[in-house]
């Protein structure tokens, strides 16, 4: 059952999948027009699961689960795994890379891989201000105060910096 992501409880379960490019303006309508359905079925163990999902910056999916109502199972992860990857056959894009990083340079949101965004430290042109994007948070809260955050508080400082 689809609910705005507005709606969804600060503990709930998130997961960000970011493309390896931006899609078109008619590429997130088409995800948008797929994704609903989807929510709307998506159950776990027959139990329907409260969900969402949101769009930012035409390059990152989030779908959200309030696992207060119903847990998502290992069955129900799976179904939304091959939903993400029907949407990359679709579109010709891949959104499961976890090994490319995403950094902000003014509006523009730039991908790299993480041997090239190690490049990027190194060279001073990311630097401790640098807002960059932490797709491994988990919670609707640390999504709305995690995901975008400064290089320097980063787990990318950690692993490049």
């Amino acid at each position: 059952m689809y609910v705005p992501l507005e709606e969804m409880p600060p503990q709930a379960r998130v997961w960000v999948y970011m493309c390896d490019r931006t899609w078109e303006d008619g590429e997130v309508e088409q995800i948008s027009f797929a994704i609903r359905p989807f929510l709307d079925e998506w159950t776990a163990h027959q139990r329907t699961l409260k969900s969402s999902y949101a769009i930012f910056y035409n390059r990152f999916l989030i779908i959200a689960v309030d696992e207060e109502v119903n847990a998502a199972s290992g069955c129900s992860i799976d179904k939304s795994v091959s939903f993400i990857k029907s949407i990359e056959q679709r579109l010709n894009c891949n959104m499961m890379n976890r090994m490319l990083f995403a950094y902000k340079k003014g509006d523009q949101v730039i991908v790299a891989e993480k041997d090239d965004f190690g490049r990027l430290v190194d060279a001073g042109l990311i630097t401790d201000e640098t807002l960059v994007f932490d797709n491994l948070v988990d919670t609707v809260h640390a999504l709305n105060h995690r995901w975008e955050v400064p290089f320097v508080r980063s787990w990318h400082k950690v692993l490049v910096g």
